[in-house]
């Protein structure tokens, strides 16, 4: 029996998730950085979402990349952890690692600028 790959279990949780978070997670799924266009586009579709701006163009279905599950092909478990390298954060000092476990809850913050002043778009994973 096979289980689901992680990536595949991602993809079925965003597929309920907000577009924002859909577009924005597929980039980062696929191995790629965020650019600062990515996020700018991002934070427009949180603001449609939100209904703090008005849908302005169609927009298009996420295409989630999927990992192929074959049930004779045995799969590999990725566990994170630690996360490091971290910048920016006030509470951590340079060079401090955070090592994970079971009960670690990560919440993820972009920060956006904007002409409004800098919004916090948050993500927590348990």
């Amino acid at each position: 029996m096979s289980t689901i790959p992680l990536k595949n279990q991602i993809i079925e949780w965003l597929k309920n998730q907000p577009y924002w978070l859909q577009y924005s997670s597929n980039i980062l799924l696929e191995g790629d950085s965020l650019s600062d266009e990515n996020i700018e586009m991002a934070y427009n579709y949180f603001k449609e979402d939100v209904n703090l701006k008005a849908v302005t163009e169609s927009r298009h279905a996420i295409r989630f990349n999927e990992v192929a599950v074959s049930n004779q092909e045995e799969t590999q478990s990725l566990k994170l952890l630690t996360i490091c390298n971290i910048e920016n954060v006030n509470a951590l000092a340079q060079k401090q690692k955070i090592e994970i476990n079971e009960k670690l809850t990560i919440i993820l913050v972009c920060m956006i600028p904007d002409t409004t002043g800098i919004h916090a778009i948050c993500l927590s994973v348990s």
